[in-house]
């Protein structure tokens, strides 16, 4: 790959992943109920700070260990699959509660003869 090539992808892969660090902190409100919204997004923000912190440090980590590059970047692949399959997990969990919630609120139907 072109070192122009590179840059570019790096540039888009890296605005992406803010645009959704952000994302996900303005929706995070959504997933907590009235009563715990704001200490929700507080640990979600406190959370994705320490993600902030620990990512760099072991992607450097990994880096100097020496490895080959493909298998570098296979072994940094980890944390974003990690991440895309407990957003799946959540949005499994959030359409299990809606379903369950519709079904509650369903009215019965009636029992009463009809003439």
């Amino acid at each position: 790959m072109s070192s122009t090539a590179f840059l570019v992808l790096s540039v888009i892969s890296t605005s992406l992943v803010g645009g959704a660090h952000f994302g996900i902190l303005s929706i995070a409100g959504i997933y907590y109920p009235t009563a715990i919204r704001a200490n929700g997004s507080g640990w979600a923000t406190s959370v994705a700070k320490i993600g902030g912190i620990a990512g760099p440090i072991l992607g450097g980590m990994v880096l100097a260990s020496g490895l080959p590059v493909v298998t570098s970047f296979a072994i940094l692949a980890i944390c974003p699959v990690v991440l895309a399959l407990a957003a799946f997990g959540i949005a499994l969990v959030v359409a299990r509660e809606q379903r369950a919630t519709a079904i509650a609120n369903t009215p019965a139907p009636s029992l009463s003869p009809t003439s």
